[in-house]
């Protein structure tokens, strides 16, 4: 057995990367390669000496990705907003313009317990007390800029298919005589995916996961210096798959009453 390539290691350095407009820091975003080979001769009791020769090769690769080169900014319900004060809801032309906030019973505005406090739904509201939205709310992450909108920069997140990927390849060669040559060879790659710009509890966001697949085996035979017949086979598979990943946290979210089961999470 020898080492035919010694493991590489390729960093990718959020040094060299620049800062997305409008943030303060660079987005987080390392990457790593890395994977090694080796190959050599096989001695096989009563199958050495001779022409009888059998090779084997593999070849093993990996990628990592932490982070990503982009951060998105997204609109959360404020730290007020989910205790019932909507005065930050304002017309973003005018900051001192409200956008009035009607309850849907009265067709009235929310006007606070004293009725003088416009967007304010009052503490003691039952339908405040008993929200649904109330409990859910506090899954939420802490907004991290004022204000009612654009006020949540989430962490970073990769763009592309493959943060979690690897290839193994690993072939046979087998040499009968001089005039036949059997190969044998299977690559397989996958890579994962799991992207989410909120915890993962309300996340409506998934894991994409791709395996790919080949099998391939070749015998060439020599007639003679003039004629060579190569008869191969070969199968690919390909398998994708996308699931949303709260699925395991539907019995943490608030829960309707009278419904037939809470297996699921909301959309």
């Amino acid at each position: 057995m020898r080492f035919t390539e010694p493991p590489t290691n390729s960093i990718e350095n959020p040094g060299f990367n620049a800062t997305n407009w409008g943030f303060p820091d660079k987005a987080k975003d390392v990457e790593n390669d890395f994977g090694g080979n080796f190959g050599g001769p096989v001695e096989v009791p009563f199958w050495k000496g001779g022409d009888h020769r059998t090779f084997f090769f593999a070849n093993f690769e990996a990628f990592r990705v932490r982070g990503g080169l982009s951060q998105p900014t997204l609109s959360i319900p404020s730290l007020a907003e989910r205790q019932g004060d909507f005065r930050d809801w304002v017309d973003p032309e005018h900051p001192d313009v409200l956008i009035p906030i009607y309850d849907p019973a009265t067709r009235q505005q929310f006007m606070g317990c004293d009725g003088e406090t416009p967007n304010v739904i009052c503490e003691t509201d039952p339908r405040l007390v008993n929200s649904l939205a109330k409990s859910g709310s506090s899954f939420l992450p802490t907004p991290t800029k004022l204000g009612a909108l654009n006020n949540y920069v989430a962490p970073a997140i990769p763009a592309f298919l493959g943060t979690d990927a690897y290839t193994i390849t690993e072939k046979v060669d087998q040499y009968i005589g001089s005039k036949d040559h059997i190969s044998k060879c299977f690559i397989t790659s996958t890579c994962g995916t799991t992207f989410t710009s909120l915890p993962e509890t309300i996340s409506d966001s998934g894991t994409s996961f791709k395996r790919t697949s080949v099998w391939r085996v070749g015998w060439d035979h020599t007639f003679n210096p003039k004629v060579v017949n190569h008869l191969g086979f070969g199968f690919s598979r390909r398998q994708v798959l996308w699931r949303r990943i709260d699925g395991r946290f539907a019995d943490k979210l608030p829960q309707i009453p009278g419904v037939a089961a809470h297996e699921y999470p909301p959309q």
